[in-house]
């Protein structure tokens, strides 16, 4: 793996967490299927984490983004791993978790530590956090890279579509790094 490739795991582009927000702007008839192209594909990838997830006690978790106009439903445990979009917060849950696109994804990407997120308040949790700690110990176990997911559903056009984002991602970044320089500089 070169030095581009390892710093690419480890940072997003600076363009990333836009697009995924205009993602989240589809309709709620496109959303869900898309989300579920998405968990098929995780489940066929990381089969013994879905496993270790459909295990757990049974537990429905909303996710709230404070930056995106988006609701989720996770429902976990009691041999089932599903997502769905919310329209409203009326049905009741186990425990809610609300928190910016960035850092949800950064926690579920192991970018940033939960816990953290939690003391700073990046994180909100509403409820009983017990599903959320046994969730956050499965996670712990796998790498996941939803960009990498998500790109494999685009079957051949994956490998071209892979690196004309990492070749976007290194310009994203290197216009940002000048934009820093001369705000340092001023």
């Amino acid at each position: 793996m070169n030095a581009d490739e390892n710093f690419e795991q480890n940072a997003r582009a600076p363009f990333a967490l836009p697009l995924v927000r205009l993602g989240l702007r589809a309709p709620y008839p496109l959303l869900n299927p898309a989300m579920g192209m998405v968990m098929r594909r995780l489940r066929r990838r990381h089969p013994a984490l879905f496993k270790a997830i459909a295990e757990m006690e049974p537990a429905s978790l909303s996710v709230e983004l404070t930056d995106a106009p988006r609701k989720f439903r996770l429902e976990l445990g009691g041999g089932r791993v599903q997502i769905r979009t919310m329209c409203d917060g009326r049905q009741p849950v186990t425990v809610k978790i609300t928190g910016s696109l960035e850092a949800l994804l950064d926690i579920l990407e192991a970018r940033s530590d939960g816990d953290a997120l939690f003391f700073s308040r990046g994180i909100r949790l509403t409820g009983n956090s017990a599903p959320i700690v046994a969730l956050r110990n499965i996670l712990d176990s796998e790498s996941i890279n939803l960009l990498d997911e998500a790109l494999l559903l685009l079957g051949p056009l994956a490998p071209p579509a892979h690196r004309t984002w990492r070749c976007a991602a290194r310009i994203s970044r290197s216009f940002a790094e000048k934009r820093e320089s001369r705000e340092d500089a001023a």
